[in-house]
């Protein structure tokens, strides 16, 4: 296994490079590995997964490939070693045009509630957007408080002046939003 993560890592720093204006950066990660059955034998198994975020414009058969290749090229340096690659699920990236009246209402609102010019960027990490957008054909925007370096960490915390500046963004983006919806249809 150590062939395959050194050439895994390999194709991570080449991934990396890759970047899009909204989604950021490409990753692959090998997030955990697991084997062995005792420290006094030489383990007839190691499992690792990757955790592989594609760009829009790339495709999961194009990532899938890269990995199969760099693994069967690392597994090949070593006798009577194998290797399966096994998807175990594919989250495609998801956009919303950057006109899309979510996306003003949305920059209006934080503007105001921040006091400076906010215009929406991407997002690099997976959450209901991508069903949203995907699946359902609903323009979306990911929006709140907080600080996304410590989300899902033992540490994860926002305190109660996020919170609260966090609620007024959101009636404000619903109030913003539901002003050009009036007068985009003449509906109150």
């Amino acid at each position: 296994m150590g062939s395959t993560i050194q050439a895994l890592d390999g194709l991570a720093t080449a991934v990396r490079r890759r970047s899009e204006a909204y989604t950021g950066k490409a990753s692959l990660v090998i997030s955990t590995i697991s084997g062995g059955v005792a420290l006094n034998v030489i383990p007839p198994s190691c499992v690792i997964s990757i955790d592989r975020r594609v760009l829009p414009n790339e495709t999961e058969a194009d990532a899938n490939r890269e990995i199969v290749e760099v693994a069967d090229r690392a597994v090949r340096a070593t006798p009577g070693a194998q290797v399966t690659v096994r998807k175990v699920r594919f989250v495609p990236p998801a956009m919303t045009d950057a006109k899309a009246p979510i996306v003003a209402a949305a920059e209006r609102a934080c503007s105001g509630a921040l006091g400076r010019p906010i215009r929406a960027t991407g997002f690099s990490a997976t959450c209901d957007m991508t069903y949203l957008v995907n699946s359902a054909g609903i323009p979306t925007v990911i929006l709140g408080p907080g600080d996304i370096e410590v989300a899902h960490q033992a540490n994860e915390h926002i305190s109660i002046e996020q919170m609260a500046l966090g609620v007024e963004v959101y009636l404000k983006t619903i109030e913003a939003w539901m002003k050009d919806e009036s007068a985009q249809t003449g509906r109150p």
